[in-house]
């Protein structure tokens, strides 16, 4: 399944100060490309360096994120949904050094809208990370890149609040680790409430 075609597959990374607005990351290399920059930068991106996301949570601004990144476009699960989470613990690290809280939230169909073609050798999925780019192909209704026909519907979660009230410059790794584990169990609850609506009674949702 190809997930991270969308961003409604997504983590929101917020603190509460004013003004409130959203922003949402994306890889350096698409600020270099004619016309999809102007596009990307009229529709609120920054660069998807931490020094870029620490800044604007200063500002007051809310940060979206794609939680699995390139990687996750390569993970393939036809009984289960995927989410290449489970050490990626970059998001609760930069919570607790900016005290912003999360708002977990979950895509339901972006998984199916295309069908990633890629090789079993890992050499692509090895390109896209060192040029920091997605190299992969997809195929939708008949056989093209015209997305099949699905139902979208993005849930979001209840507020995971920093359980600390100051910022830590540099939090330990007991500290990092309890804040990833509870966004995990809120993208878990989350769901798990909304699976039956959208008609996945069997579906479960992994970590890896």
């Amino acid at each position: 399944m190809l997930k991270n075609t969308t961003l409604l597959y997504t983590l929101f990374l917020i603190c509460f100060y004013t003004p409130i607005q959203s922003l949402f990351i994306c890889i350096d290399i698409v600020f270099r490309l004619p016309f999809i920059r102007f596009l990307v930068l009229w529709f609120g991106a920054i660069s998807a360096s931490k020094h870029a996301i620490m800044s604007n949570i200063a500002k007051g601004h809310n940060i979206g994120i794609i939680s699995d990144g390139i990687s996750g476009m390569f993970i393939k699960s036809e009984e289960e949904e995927a989410v290449l989470m489970k050490n990626k613990k970059g998001i609760a690290k930069i919570a607790l050094q900016t005290g912003a809280h999360v708002v977990a939230g979950y895509g339901f169909g972006n998984t199916s809208v295309w069908d990633p073609i890629f090789d079993k050798y890992g050499i692509m999925q090895w390109l896209s990370k060192k040029l920091k780019m997605s190299i992969i192909l997809f195929k939708g209704r008949w056989f093209t890149p015209i997305p099949k026909r699905v139902a979208l519907y993005l849930t979001m979660g209840p507020l995971v609040r920093n359980p600390h009230s100051n910022t830590i410059p540099n939090p330990t790794q007991k500290q990092i680790d309890e804040f990833h584990q509870m966004i995990l169990d809120s993208i878990q609850f989350t769901f798990n409430q909304h699976k039956y609506l959208y008609g996945w009674h069997n579906k479960k949702l992994i970590f890896v």
